[in-house]
């Protein structure tokens, strides 16, 4: 990527991409700033990075993990309600326990499950676009996710 497309690629990508720390972190602000930070960081070494996706989903992850650890704060992840095909009962407190369950679930998770498990299925992105963040095969992203659900699926099944 060159110097003169990177205000496009910003502007058309920065959203997103504090959706997704903010899912991490759970604080706008921060996300906010970790966001741009990294973007400094993506400007300054742009002649270097070969693959922009994969460079920022790495980079971001370790500076939201990074910020984790530091304020020694347990990682959670959002369960969307609207997004996802679970149908709940709309009693608030069952709702509550359900989401708690599936994040610490969820944190269960090894890690390479988790982290396809949540691009696909809580930050929307494509087979594909797992891939080539994550520099693995298509066929290992699948399996992996596979794998994520199913086991979620056998852990959750009283629950729900």
């Amino acid at each position: 990527m060159k110097k003169e497309d990177f205000e496009k690629f910003y502007l058309q990508t920065k959203d997103k991409w504090i959706r997704y720390v903010e899912n991490i972190v759970k604080d706008r602000d921060i996300s906010e700033d970790i966001v741009q930070e990294t973007f400094i960081k993506f400007y300054n070494n742009i002649d270097k990075i070969r693959n922009p996706e994969g460079f920022l989903y790495k980079a971001l992850k370790n500076r939201s993990i990074d910020y984790l650890r530091k304020k020694k704060r347990e990682k959670r992840v959002e369960f969307d309600e609207e997004k996802h095909s679970l149908y709940v009962n709309k009693d608030p407190i069952k709702l509550f326990l359900i989401r708690k369950r599936l994040e610490e679930e969820i944190e269960k998770l090894p890690d390479a499950l988790r982290e396809v498990f949540i691009l696909r299925d809580i930050e929307g992105y494509s087979y594909e676009e797992i891939s080539r963040i994550l520099s693995i095969p298509l066929g290992t992203v699948k399996s992996r996710i596979s794998r994520a659900r199913l086991h979620l699926r056998e852990r959750l099944k009283n629950v729900l």
